[in-house]
């Protein structure tokens, strides 16, 4: 009888999660283009990039294309090869509008850690486009901020 309780709470929760209403953002999305503009000079990224939106929740990995290995357990100068060449960001999400603002609890850069940074997005499909400024002066990482121009599609 306990079995079958449990079973039947387990299922009454999968259906009650089903039938909430999943926003535009929830999934897995790879970054298809993107423009970053600091001091009138804009720069391309070949990077790949991809983000996870759950119902609250985002986190991203970035890494450079042609990543060297390891030649064993790692030297000092391929650890920090590797770090150069990987990011990885995480926090809380909401969307109004046509608000993006992204919390971020988590980063490989301890600059972001504790900020908020919101962007504009409109949609086009199953694409979503970003603009933005990242605050690099507020963090101590440039004398001035990045504009941002970011292309997402939808890969799940």
């Amino acid at each position: 009888m306990r079995k079958a309780f449990m079973l039947l709470a387990v299922c009454s929760f999968l259906v009650g999660c089903n039938s909430e209403k999943k926003n535009s953002l929830e999934g897995v999305w790879e970054l298809v283009e993107a423009r970053y503009t600091t001091a009138g000079i804009t720069e391309s990224t070949n990077e790949k990039f991809i983000k996870i939106f759950t119902k609250n929740h985002w986190v991203g990995f970035a890494q450079a294309p042609n990543r060297q290995n390891f030649t064993g357990e790692g030297t000092d100068s391929e650890l920090l090869n590797a770090a150069k060449t990987f990011g990885m960001y995480a926090g809380t999400y909401t969307v109004k509008d046509n608000i993006l603002t992204e919390s971020v609890e988590y980063s490989f850069v301890p600059n972001w850690e504790g900020i908020t940074v919101s962007f504009t997005i409109r949609w086009e499909g199953d694409t979503w486009i970003q603009t933005g400024t990242l605050p690099y002066k507020a963090l101590g990482m440039g004398e001035n901020d990045t504009e941002s121009y970011e292309v997402w599609k939808r890969i799940e």
